[in-house]
């Protein structure tokens, strides 16, 4: 079992990199951190990997049990503790991105659940039992200014976690098109909001990858 940092590099070795640095200064030294502390998505199953290793030794896998009466393929998402314990926390018939942050003491999972829907869970292991919190109805019930709205009228919603923004801090997407209720206008969104493992809250941002400004 192995556990990922950027462009596939060993964690540790990345690590060692943002630590030691090449004589920078120590706001480049940070920058350099935080980007040593972004961890691999891996999707299961296209990725051909069915377990991934945290930094805290606690491993989440998935199990393949095949497809079950109804032809359809329900795989179990697991943790596995380094006592030799397991849990059940997900489970995913079409693929999943699962991700553990910087630290391994949070994970998120993206489950694809169908062609117009997605939803990213945030995850904290615990021996007592995982601290599961799916993203999509938080940020329904946080009535988020137009997000919110937007999730309630989407044909196709798809909210997904795609980036550490620290060992506790995860950037949240929210894309999608089309409205489900009358009276609307369709059109597309895509919004991006931060989720806070330590708070339990959903935070705005002002921060938006390239070109890809939230629409109002």
């Amino acid at each position: 079992m192995v556990y990922f940092g950027v462009g596939g590099m060993p964690l540790r070795l990345l690590i060692w990199t943002a630590v030691l640095g090449r004589g920078g200064s120590t706001v480049a030294g940070v920058a350099g951190a935080a980007e040593a502390n972004q961890m691999k998505t891996v999707n299961f199953p296209s990725d051909g990997v069915k377990e991934v290793a945290s930094p805290s030794g606690v491993t989440v896998y998935y199990v393949d049990p095949g497809r079950n009466a109804d032809r359809v393929d329900d795989r179990p998402i697991l943790l596995r503790y380094p006592t030799g314990q397991a849990e059940q926390i997900d489970s995913f018939g079409r693929h999943a991105d699962v991700s553990w942050s910087p630290s391994g003491d949070d994970l998120t999972i993206t489950n694809w659940i169908g062609s117009n829907v997605a939803d990213c869970t945030a995850v904290t292991p615990s021996p007592a039992g995982a601290h599961k919190r799916s993203l999509t109805e938080l940020i329904a019930d946080a009535h988020v200014r137009k997000v919110s709205r937007d999730l309630r009228e989407g044909d196709h919603v798809y909210v997904s976690c795609n980036r550490w923004l620290s060992p506790s801090r995860v950037r949240v997407e929210v894309r999608g098109y089309g409205c489900n209720r009358a009276p609307c206008t369709p059109r597309s969104f895509d919004h991006f909001l931060i989720y806070d493992f330590r708070t339990g809250r959903i935070l705005p941002t002002n921060c938006y990858p390239a070109g890809r400004r939230p629409r109002a």
